[in-house]
């Protein structure tokens, strides 16, 4: 599975609504997952990688704030994250 896919998969599952905050903290998920889509050596891309991968993989309260205002269930996006691990 390709990039391009993955990111249609996002796209899909992470849809804008009306509320403005509510898409602000869609906005914070789908760059997360893209963050961790990046393809490059250089250090600052390196980083957000990193920065993406450690969000999603630490038991945090941010996490879940951001999941809960953005009215997604975290399991779902553990479950996408999950996917998208393992096709990298």
């Amino acid at each position: 599975m390709n990039r391009e896919i993955l990111i249609t998969i996002i796209e899909n599952e992470i849809k804008f609504e009306r509320e403005p905050e509510v898409n602000l903290m869609r906005a914070v998920i789908k760059q997360a997952f893209i963050d961790l889509l990046i393809i490059s050596d250089k250090p600052k891309y390196k980083k957000l990688k990193e920065n993406a991968r450690e969000w999603f993989e630490e038991e945090s309260s941010e996490f879940d704030l951001v999941c809960s205002l953005a009215f997604l269930k975290q399991s779902r996006i553990k479950m996408l994250y999950a996917l998208v691990c393992s096709i990298q």
